[in-house]
């Protein structure tokens, strides 16, 4: 289940997980009950108790105990893959967040350069200008370029 989880991790295994805990703690509920009763068993004198009978109980005992801590390191295990699961996960959405958030540094830029375009002035130098319009997408392009550069250096990209 570890390398499912790793090599693609999603919503079912979470569920499956817990359910897997659940049932180590259902189990583990119901052992320990077993460790009390086994004990008094061994520990006090009862009539109808041989005493031939009594390293039986404590190895009975010892396989409980046994028993317990096994359950104890599976439900371990299954909590560090729900952590592994969860992290994964954080790890996507982080990425994902990382790309969202690099094109809308991108396009904000832009969006203000043709927002500004887009009004409706009559005095504005650059309109009359031969090539403005060729202007203004150089530069759009030079903005896009530059950003682009600029988180490569970084290693944001």
């Amino acid at each position: 289940m570890e390398a499912e989880i790793i090599s693609d991790p999603h919503d079912t295994h979470v569920s499956q997980l817990i359910e897997v805990k659940k049932q180590i703690m259902r189990l583990r509920r119901s052992i320990i009950p077993l460790k009390d009763a086994v004990s008094s068993l061994e520990k006090t004198q009862h009539p109808f108790i041989q005493k031939k009978n009594v390293p039986y109980f404590r190895d009975v005992l010892e396989h409980n105990t046994e028993v317990i801590e096994v359950l104890e390191v599976y439900r371990e295990t299954v909590m560090s893959l729900i952590d592994l699961h969860t992290s994964l996960v954080s790890n996507q959405m982080n990425n994902i967040m990382k790309v969202l958030t690099i094109i809308s540094s991108i396009f904000i830029p832009l969006s203000f350069i043709v927002g500004l375009y887009g009004m409706n002035f009559h005095y504005m130098p650059e309109l009359t200008f031969k090539y403005g319009y060729f202007v203004v997408l150089g530069v759009i392009l030079l903005i896009i370029l530059g950003m682009l550069r600029y988180f490569r250096v970084k290693k944001w990209l």
